[in-house]
């Protein structure tokens, strides 16, 4: 497993990518990527740090 950070324009940028591919390539890395986004959100902000808004 790899752990890297991004802005959230950067993943928009892999978004628009993987919504170009076929869903069969695409479905999987989309949902492993919505699940660790999913976790972070309801995991505490570490001090200092404000957690993300996404919509």
């Amino acid at each position: 497993m790899h752990k890297i950070e991004l802005t959230d324009e950067q993943m928009n940028i892999i978004g628009s990518a993987l919504a170009d591919l076929p869903y069969k390539v695409a479905a999987p890395v989309i949902n492993a990527i919505q699940i660790q986004l999913t976790a972070e959100d309801k995991a505490p902000a570490p001090a200092g740090k404000k957690p993300r808004g996404r919509t």
